[in-house]
């Protein structure tokens, strides 16, 4: 397991929260240009560690983009009212409106359900970062469920059935996918969906991982409708079981990244009435189809 690095240029160490899952890295400023060196030691540890923080950063929209770019290529979010202008490439997750109040639906409501970003995509998003700008004073933190822990769990025969199947992804056409009333429904770029294996293969490590998700994930083909609603339950209570589960409390300055391919994540809501929760995003793309 990676514990630490020390170079002319850097002096980092990495905190388990959770076993292979969850880490810390301290001694990284992530608002100057990263070193070679700390580059190559936020991927190794990344492999290992699928959900990384860092505390105490200040980043503006350029800077969390410089540091998103070393793992691969920025891509827009798909709903079009969060980004941030001029910088199209970072997004906000807010529950402020523009002229400053309280978003209802946006306060404990929005994305409270487990998913991965992009699946809807030929090519999804493969990691996303966030970093706290305003956080509330409880609650209002993010969960991952650790879907390759998951897989590893899974009972052989389950795994025979569900290894070969293929699922069809688009864009909140999940169980759980009513993204709110429909007038809340910010303007997206349009995306016909796209089919992935229900079980993907990562490439830096060669480990599984379970690929479905509740809100994007509409139906495993080749199999009949009732079938199809009987595997994606199972499964999506299997990955989000609580013993593959962990909670971020946010803090002001903390930036998460996480591996968009083998996790899941939703808010985890309870923040305080009329508080502020506002994080800075953006999401990259490595290039690779699930297979």
């Amino acid at each position: 397991m990676i514990e630490a690095a020390k170079t002319e240029r850097m002096e980092c160490a990495v905190r388990p929260l959770r076993a292979g899952f969850v880490a810390e890295i301290d001694g990284i400023n992530l608002s100057q240009k990263l070193s070679v060196e700390e580059v190559e030691f936020v991927r190794e540890t990344f492999r290992e560690f699928p959900v990384l923080i860092f505390h105490d950063q200040s980043l503006d929209p350029p800077a969390l983009m410089a540091f998103g770019s070393n793992f691969g290529t920025l891509a827009p979010h798909t709903q079009l009212k969060y980004r941030v202008p001029d910088y199209p490439a970072c997004s906000l997750v807010t529950n402020r409106e523009p002229d400053g109040r309280v978003d209802e639906f946006g306060q404990n409501s929005r994305a409270v359900a487990f998913h991965s970003d992009g699946s809807f995509k030929a090519v999804p998003d493969a990691i996303t970062i966030l970093h706290g700008i305003e956080v509330p004073s409880s609650g209002g933190g993010t969960e991952f469920a650790d879907c390759r822990a998951a897989w590893d769990a899974l009972p052989d025969d389950w795994r025979q059935r569900v290894q070969p199947l293929k699922a069809r992804h688009r864009l909140h056409k999940g169980v759980s996918g009513t993204p709110g009333p429909a007038k809340r429904a910010p303007e997206v770029e349009n995306h016909p969906g796209s089919v992935h294996p229900v079980v993907r293969t990562l490439p830096e490590s060669g480990r599984r991982s379970i690929y479905v998700n509740p809100v994007h994930t509409e139906c495993v083909e080749g199999v009949g409708a009732d079938e199809s609603r009987e595997l994606l339950a199972a499964l999506i209570a299997h990955c989000t079981a609580p013993a593959f589960r962990h909670v971020h409390g946010w803090r002001r300055g903390d930036v998460v990244m996480w591996d968009q391919r083998c996790t899941l994540h939703r808010a985890a809501g309870g923040a305080p009435a009329g508080e502020a929760r506002v994080l800075l995003r953006v999401m990259i793309v490595t290039g690779e189809a699930p297979v």
